[in-house]
């Protein structure tokens, strides 16, 4: 079985990260700030939801430190926004794994 089948089959929420986007939009290459209203990141998210068969919502755009000496709260920001989005997914699949557990317990209890 694919990967992804058995990904899918049991639930795991699946994130994807683009990075660079500075590097496909001047406006966020200019203003990191922009990259949630950017109509070129926004086809970016969109194409990359589409070829990995994924929602929209679980394609984080990011810019990458690379040639900057110091580090920049902008970019700090979209990096801590997608990891805190990461963490909630993967709370929302723990707590569900948690509640399947309880259920599978519960109906052991009953049957003994």
């Amino acid at each position: 079985m694919e990967i992804k089948s058995l990904v899918v089959e049991r639930g795991i929420p699946q994130l994807a990260f683009l990075t660079k986007m500075d590097k496909i939009c001047e406006t966020v290459n200019k203003d990191v700030s922009k990259m949630f209203t950017s109509s070129v990141v926004e086809d970016a998210v969109n194409k990359a939801a589409d070829i990995i068969a994924i929602p929209r919502s679980h394609v984080l755009p990011v810019k990458n430190y690379e040639k900057e000496s110091q580090l920049k709260t902008d970019i700090n920001i979209l990096a801590l926004t997608a990891l805190r989005q990461s963490l909630m997914f993967a709370d929302d699949f723990l707590e569900n794994q948690y509640e399947l557990e309880q259920e599978n317990s519960q109906t052991l209890n009953t049957r003994d």
